[in-house]
């Protein structure tokens, strides 16, 4: 006698229970919307707010100000990606740049879990199974904390993932589209901040391999292009690091 098919785990209490922490984040994180951001992390989230206050006031410039310690007030520490964005949906929705940055904070929050729903594909997780893994995220009280905190830490999480699921897809099915993608999201992650970037590379070399060993055991194979899918996963990393270098060089010689 056969053996018996396995049965499915239910799908329905998963997906309630997705949108259950959905609600439940979107509460969370909109209670004391309009509390001082004089909390933990005060100093790093004063300097964030007053950088993009000034880039509020005096326009988008790359050697942003930040008066701290005296003229000429430039002392650039990571590329201004968050505050750019924090002070243009402040001026163009007329709105506080602290609950700005609160609601651009959670907006990067929410937008990282198509992503993380995307990854968890890569390992043949049904899609209910993969609602319990973007449900996980949700139940971090680290990551709803900083999504509230006027800081770039969410910012740039969302994006390195974003590189994270556009590397899996450019190195899977060899599609250049999604090579661009990926090397989009990579410029972006290292400008925000660059050691979320650097973290996040130890898990893409790791998911690169995975999916380009098959294409390199198939290279004999007519129409196998492991060179091309090896181009398109280490392309985004390489032009990433390298516009973080000058970066970090550019803001030295200022400070």
């Amino acid at each position: 006698m056969a053996d018996p098919a396995p049965v499915a785990a239910p799908a329905k209490p998963l997906v309630w229970l997705c949108v259950f922490m959905l609600v439940l984040t979107l509460w969370l994180t909109t209670r004391g919307w309009h509390n001082s951001i004089l909390g933990r992390h005060e100093f790093r989230q004063l300097q964030t707010a007053t950088t993009a206050h000034w880039i509020k006031a005096e326009g988008y410039k790359l050697d942003y100000e930040t008066p701290l310690f005296g003229p000429p007030w430039s002392i650039p520490m990571e590329f201004p990606v968050h505050q750019w964005i924090v002070a243009t949906v402040s001026n163009t929705l007329g709105l506080p740049l602290e609950q700005t940055a609160r609601g651009v904070g959670v907006f990067f929050l929410f937008a990282l879990l198509p992503a993380v729903y995307g990854l968890a594909g890569f390992f043949g997780l049904a899609a209910s199974r993969r609602l319990l893994v973007t449900a996980a995220v949700l139940a971090s009280p680290t990551y709803l904390f900083y999504s509230r905190a006027f800081m770039i830490e969410t910012t740039a999480l969302c994006f390195a993932t974003w590189f994270l699921l556009a590397l899996g897809h450019a190195v899977r099915d060899g599609s250049p589209r999604w090579g661009a993608a990926a090397t989009a999201f990579a410029l972006l992650a290292a400008l925000a901040k660059a050691t979320t970037f650097i973290v996040f590379l130890l898990p893409g070399g790791a998911l690169f391999l995975w999916l380009w060993l098959p294409h390199w055991r198939a290279r004999a194979t007519a129409g196998a292009r492991p060179w091309l899918t090896a181009a398109l996963g280490a392309a985004p990393v390489v032009f990433a690091a390298a516009l973080a270098e000058w970066w970090v060089q550019h803001s030295d010689k200022l400070k």
